[in-house]
């Protein structure tokens, strides 16, 4: 998998940097923490050091179960009857894959949420 993320002064259109990022994708968590020190270096974010523990722990995730919650969150954003239960069932899907996926299981309770269930 391949990111490149770039930081711009909306108000000036100026480009202030740009990083791109090659990475397995099963090590999706670990390249979000990366890019998220990264950006808070270049906007001189002060970071605790509990929050830098925080950014540093990662762990390999399972692709499919990364693809499925990822669908899960397109349908969830929908915020329609149809569209959520799409999403329960792709989060459905990441957790029988993953079963240790937290993010899937707090997909699945916003689903739960807005359904009332």
């Amino acid at each position: 998998m391949r990111i490149t993320a770039q930081l711009i002064d909306a108000p000036k259109e100026t480009h202030l940097w740009a990083e791109s990022y090659e990475r397995d994708l099963r090590n999706v968590l670990a390249l979000q923490s990366e890019l998220a020190q990264a950006i808070a270096q270049e906007v001189q974010v002060k970071l605790t050091p509990q929050e830098r523990k925080h950014l540093a722990q990662t762990r390999a995730v399972d692709p499919e179960a990364y693809e499925a919650y990822l669908k899960g969150r397109y349908h969830w954003n929908r915020r329609s009857r149809d569209g959520l239960g799409k999403a329960t069932q792709h989060f459905q899907q990441a957790i029988a894959r993953d079963p240790s996926y937290a993010a899937a299981y707090a997909g699945l309770a916003d689903c739960v949420s807005i359904l009332g269930w």
